[in-house]
């Protein structure tokens, strides 16, 4: 990478030769000045970036395992570090689109794991990405063409299951069987149509290359109206775990259904019905969503990923929820979720147990969970978007607040972007019902009158 940045501002160089065509000399070393600014953030970073290089070569090369996973995250932060540099950085007006088109890099790079960086190399590299995103294998059965599919390479040691619940029993059939391979589990054609959706977005917008967001949008609707008929469990009203090797669906209740509503793959004739699956007692504890409903046969409210609660997977089914209009019901999961972090001592765990709120009163602790954790503890930012209801709209910031009752109000103040600065604030408003002991966060207690004292009577 650190080449390649070289190269970049080269290719900066001749972007901007003729700007100062005026011959104002002022402008040419403004430009000059930024550049030799970011060469100065390239050489400061240089040995993070040949890190993050060799983290990518290593994943795509290699046989996948968790520990390159975590590379990879790590990565993914030294890219954003200097993301972060490079955006304390004032560009002259003659580079002004230049710098916006460098930090667009660097969150992309981050995201997709690129190493080419270089102007005129990037475009590329994203269409490969997205292109790769059809999930079409010519070695997987024809069955699961068309869609994101797994199958480990190392039969060894590698980890069975290459979606984010990565443990060797979290997909499985309503009635606990296990599935062979290759997989394809829903949230991945979720997050396929939701990379298609943004491809497109920065296809017309940014690269001006028109063609290419048709054909990213055609995709992505195909893929959509596809996956609303194969993955649908018509008697349950949710949509299947994965579909096996035969394309049979895999037919168990999870907490994938809410990170289906986040992608936005979902039709909307079917969200209603998604969003009473996932507030259900079957999933919905009181605390947060259970990886796994109660009743299915791998059930287990001590699972790893078969039945506890996760925060930041609560979090993702809550924005989900919130996109499709389901407000009040995202202000309960938040609600929950908080209350959870209450009992932990402000420090959200990796994973609690999955037992109703009402039975055990407290979130029961997972016995080997990380906590800290930086998903979990990325989790409230999430319900903080979700319960102001924020959501970028061309030049502007929507704020839709809907906050539990019990949260009084909240306010997050000065928030950048490209409306400038703009404050957002909410008051609690949403009831959440009392599941349990303890004073539930949007649990407001009805408001008694005060019984008048009565005047000690004095006596001889």
């Amino acid at each position: 990478m650190g080449r390649a940045f070289g190269c970049l501002v080269l290719v900066a160089v001749l972007v901007l030769t003729g700007c100062g065509s005026s011959g104002k000399s002022k402008r040419r070393d403004a430009v000059n000045n930024y550049l030799d600014r970011v060469d100065q953030i390239q050489q400061h970073f240089r040995p993070s970036f040949a890190l993050a290089n060799q983290a990518y070569r290593d994943f795509s090369k290699a046989k996948p395992n968790k520990r390159q996973i975590e590379r990879l995250r790590g990565a993914e932060v030294s890219i954003l570090a200097a993301r972060d540099a490079l955006q304390g950085v004032t560009p002259p007006e003659d580079a002004r689109k230049l710098h916006e088109e460098l930090l667009q890099l660097y969150d992309l790079n981050a995201t997709l794991g690129l190493e080419v960086i270089t102007l005129q190399q990037f475009l590329p590299g994203v269409q490969n990405v997205l292109t790769s995103l059809g999930g079409v294998n010519k070695s997987y059965r024809k069955n699961l063409s068309g869609y994101v599919s797994y199958q480990r390479r190392n039969e060894d040691t590698g980890l069975e299951n290459q979606c984010w619940k990565d443990s060797w029993d979290s997909i499985s059939y309503r009635n606990g069987e296990i599935p062979g391979f290759p997989r394809a589990t829903c949230e991945l054609q979720g997050y396929a149509y939701d990379a298609k959706v943004r491809g497109a977005r920065l296809a017309r917008l940014v690269w001006k290359d028109q063609a290419y967001a048709d054909k990213l949008e055609h995709e992505a609707a195909d893929l959509k109206r596809r996956f609303n008929r194969d993955f649908w469990v018509e008697d349950g009203e949710y949509f299947a775990l994965a579909l096996d090797s035969e394309g049979k669906q895999v037919d168990a209740l999870s907490s994938n259904n809410g990170h289906l509503l986040w992608s936005g793959i979902v039709d909307k004739t079917k969200a209603k019905a998604v969003a009473q699956n996932l507030m259900g007692p079957r999933l919905f504890s009181g605390w947060g969503i259970r990886t796994l409903a109660e009743g299915e046969g791998r059930y287990n409210p001590i699972g790893y990923h078969v039945g506890t609660v996760w925060p930041f997977d609560s979090s993702f089914v809550a924005w989900g929820l919130q996109r499709y209009g389901f407000k009040n019901e995202a202000a309960q999961i938040a609600a929950g979720i908080l209350d959870a972090a209450e009992c932990f001592q402000g420090r959200l765990p990796e994973a609690f147990g999955g037992y109703p709120r009402s039975l055990t009163k407290y979130p029961v602790q997972y016995p080997t969970a990380c906590s800290p954790q930086a998903w979990s503890t990325g989790a409230p930012l999430l319900l903080i978007r979700t319960m102001l209801g924020l959501e970028p709209l061309g030049e502007h910031l929507v704020i839709d607040p809907a906050l539990p009752a019990g949260i009084g109000r909240l306010e997050l103040l000065d928030i950048p972007g490209r409306w400038g600065r703009i404050d957002a604030f909410g008051r609690g408003r949403v009831p959440v019902d009392d599941t349990g002991s303890r004073r539930q966060l949007g649990f407001v207690e009805a408001i008694m009158p005060k019984r008048k004292r009565k005047k000690p009577r004095v006596t001889a």
